[in-house]
């Protein structure tokens, strides 16, 4: 029997740059409003509630075992944004299904970090199946982060915070130290083994060429996070951020298959999603595509990298 899990990312609701308050923009979010007025960025999200209510349509239809959503919420990590996400999204609020991880742009500024913007606005997206007595004691200042949900018989999906607030100019992130820790101690634990292992994160470790990204726009420790990944036998890491999408399948140019589905609604890329299989000894990958002329979600059959992406990885 397989898991079907469908993984969306980077959906970017974005309020009008017009109606931006002068007091908000008396931070980092003054360079990413200029993006959005002056260069084409708000346009190119413009259709998010559109592509959204596809989307959900299409989760009806496909009827995934769980929902995976790794970042970039919001544009300006706005309380209107996260309104607008939450009214648009409403009937994945509180659905079981759904696991969830703030992006760059959510933590867009240090006060919607220190305020924790995204956890408040999608709560049930950040539920873990450890409870905080459950957590590894020495690691529990990282609670509930890395999240873990135990899919059916045959997935661990863990989720790591690796988003933060940083300077202008500067969309990098880092997974902490903590984390780390509290990754390799989850993944070590008898409730993970002999699962397919899937990791979750905001930033791209790779992107589909499988060169590394740009510094300023990179994890600061993909490197090390790469290989954790490697040592600790995770089958999969699916990822956002990088808006185009990329797969690469085991052994092409990374120790670990990697996915990206790209943006959901940036109308200059693809629209896309991703449908992942997973049963006990592979994993699967479709992709689903917005077609922008009849406004739904439809099966990308050709989509570069969809197909078997990894035997096994995990010892039993």
């Amino acid at each position: 029997m397989s898991t079907l899990i469908a993984h969306f990312t980077d959906i970017h609701f974005t309020e009008d740059p017009r109606r931006v308050s002068l007091g908000a923009l008396l931070s980092k979010r003054l360079l990413g409003w200029v993006n959005l007025r002056y260069r084409g960025r708000y346009s190119a999200f413009e259709q998010v509630e559109a592509v959204a209510k596809a989307f959900l349509a299409d989760l009806e239809l496909m009827a995934p075992d769980s929902i995976l959503f790794t970042g970039d919420l919001t544009s300006l990590s706005l309380e209107s944004e996260f309104e607008m996400a939450r009214q648009t999204l409403k009937p994945l609020l509180e659905d079981p299904r759904m696991i969830g991880l703030p992006g760059n742009h959510d933590v867009y500024v240090g006060s919607a970090e220190r305020r924790r913007l995204f956890e408040k606005s999608v709560p049930h997206w950040v539920r873990s199946d450890l409870s905080r007595a459950e957590f590894p004691s020495a690691h529990a200042a990282s609670y509930p982060y890395p999240l873990l949900r135990l899919i059916g018989e045959e997935v661990a999906l863990v989720a790591v915070r690796d988003a933060r607030a940083s300077l202008p100019h500067d969309s990098s992130g880092r997974l902490p130290k903590h984390q780390m820790r509290a990754l390799e101690s989850i993944l070590s634990s008898p409730a993970v083994q002999g699962r397919q292992v899937i990791l979750a994160m905001h930033y791209c470790l790779l992107r589909a060429d499988g060169s590394r990204d740009k510094y300023l726009h990179r994890l600061r420790n993909d490197e090390e996070v790469l290989a954790l990944a490697e040592r600790l036998g995770v089958a999969l890491i699916v990822c956002g951020h990088v808006h185009h999408r990329g797969v690469l399948s085991g052994g092409q140019g990374s120790p670990v298959p990697l996915a990206n589905p790209g943006s959901l609604s940036y109308y200059k890329e693809s629209c896309a999603y991703h449908l992942i299989s997973v049963d006990d000894q592979t994993i699967q990958l479709k992709a689903r595509r917005y077609n922008k002329q009849e406004n739904r979600f439809e099966a990308w059959d050709d989509a570069p990298g969809a197909g078997l992406l990894s035997p096994k990885a995990r010892a039993q």
